[in-house]
């Protein structure tokens, strides 16, 4: 959860598929991840797409 309203969790994020977790923190990590709006009934999700750096 990113962020809190009374208590309760404003956000959820996943890992997409194509995200890749290095070891090494020097490496960039690369791949999307996306943000839900935690509320009640269909959300439509927010994918951040990685471009480089």
């Amino acid at each position: 959860m990113l962020t809190k309203n009374d208590g309760d969790a404003a956000w959820t994020i996943s890992l997409n598929k194509n995200f890749e977790v290095h070891a090494d923190d020097s490496l960039p990590q690369k791949g999307d991840i996306t943000l839900y709006k935690a509320a009640l009934g269909q959300q439509e999700p927010t994918v951040l797409h990685y471009v480089g750096g």
